[in-house]
């Protein structure tokens, strides 16, 4: 009965009425919410935009010449109450990145507030839509319902709050999905230069250039350090050569304010550990987790070759280690995993392996359940914590199955058609 149920969800045509259903449903709620934006708090007191607020507030401070002060906090809780016109506004929601992010948003921040922030709006749609363009050509599989994986990537629920919550996980996702295809391409360089890109997030490059540098990937490594340092000359233009050491000030401030608030949200191995155990085992059972983590991946991205078809499962690895490892992942950072699932799905469909009931089932439970993350304070810790590392074991799963399916002269379908083509002259 459920092997029906689930064969009659994912059909192909109830899938495009639901995608068309829920495209129609976001663009209308959007455009509904739109005209009850009269302030720019709403009523719990919060900025309108989330978190984009800290971004135009970076980008207001440089653009009037107060970015040798970019990283106090007193003087960017000040500007927010100003933007919003609201000298009462209590909160803060502060800017912790590099300042080269900063600095591209000082055009923004020359408009008003509510028109600056529908248009990162749609520069985050732009994002979502420049990254599901790019990995296309490497999903052959999913070509024939490309329609309702773009439509239910869109509707996945960290992704709408990502891109109507004034947040950057949808260039994050362009980042590592530009990153993965110029891999797959051999164009090492480009490769490099998205993951120098991806340093506005520090965070998010570290393990993923780890990981390359292990397989020899040096002018990827190269490329992306050159960029990051890059970021630093920028940063040095506009806030000072102190500002590294500046900006790690302002987080060493602001982190119990994040970890008091958001605590609950995050969904890194720290984070997790931090907010439910006690002060004194939270530290040494994160590291250690987090260790464990990375020497697996480590470990196993030895066999990892950007020409095999197998890429997509060693990539996809890297991104749930990256969102479990870094010391600061938020729940709608869970939006990344759509990568991961593309691949992995586009991997099994391409060498003939089913899409069984039980994955079935899963993928649908991962779609929907998302919401649950604010039972995090009901439960003493977060659900959600536990997607990265499961689709972390998933794929371990998978690549030791390649392994004993797979030779080690496995090669992608490009390297296939020439293999192929070689044999035929050859025997000619």
């Amino acid at each position: 009965m459920l092997r029906r149920a689930l064969t009659a969800l994912s059909s192909p045509g109830l899938l495009n009425l639901i995608a068309l259903a829920g495209l129609v449903g976001w663009a209308i709620a959007f455009i509904v919410h739109l005209p009850s934006l009269r302030s720019l708090v709403d009523r719990n007191g919060d900025a309108v935009g989330g978190d984009f607020i800290a971004f135009y507030t970076a980008g207001h401070l440089i653009g009037e010449g107060q970015g040798s002060r970019l990283y106090d906090l007193q003087l960017q809780q000040v500007t927010q109450r100003q933007i919003l016109d609201r000298p009462d506004y209590a909160g803060l929601n502060s800017y912790v990145n590099p300042p080269a992010l900063a600095a591209l948003f000082v055009p923004l921040a020359r408009l008003a507030y509510l028109p600056a922030y529908l248009l990162y709006t749609l520069l985050l749609l732009c994002a979502f839509l420049a990254a599901m363009y790019l990995l296309r050509p490497h999903l052959p599989a999913l070509h024939h319902y490309w329609f309702v994986v773009v439509a239910l990537s869109l509707m996945f629920y960290p992704m709408v709050v990502t891109i109507t919550g004034g947040q950057n996980t949808p260039i994050t996702l362009l980042l590592i999905a530009a990153a993965y295809v110029a891999l797959r391409r051999g164009r090492v360089v480009l490769a490099g230069l998205a993951l120098g890109l991806l340093c506005y997030k520090p965070q998010m490059a570290l393990l993923l250039c780890l990981l390359l540098l292990s397989r020899g990937q040096f002018r990827c490594v190269l490329t992306a350090g050159a960029v990051g340092v890059g970021h630093y000359l920028v940063g040095a233009a506009v806030c000072g050569v102190r500002w590294p050491l500046e900006m790690l000030a302002a987080l060493r401030t602001y982190w119990p304010i994040e970890d008091h608030f958001n605590g609950a949200n995050s969904i890194s191995l720290l984070g997790l550990c931090d907010y439910a155990l006690p002060a004194a085992a939270f530290m040494p059972v994160g590291l250690a987790a987090a260790g464990l983590t990375l020497a697996a991946v480590l470990w196993t991205w030895r066999r990892a070759d950007p020409r095999r078809d197998s890429f997509a499962l060693y990539w996809g690895m890297a991104v749930c280690a990256t969102l479990a490892v870094s010391p600061h992942t938020q729940w709608y950072d869970v939006g990344l995993v759509l990568l991961v699932v593309l691949l992995a799905l586009n991997y099994l469909l391409t060498s003939g392996q089913p899409i069984g009931t039980g994955l079935r089932a899963a993928l649908l439970l991962g779609f929907f359940a998302v919401p649950i993350y604010p039972i995090a304070t009901y439960l003493g810790w977060q659900p959600l914590a536990f997607v990265p590392l499961v689709m972390l074991l998933w794929l371990l799963q998978l690549t030791r199955r390649e392994r004993q399916v797979a030779p080690d002269s496995e090669v992608g379908p490009e390297q296939s058609r020439r293999v192929r083509r070689h044999s035929l002259v050859a025997g000619a």
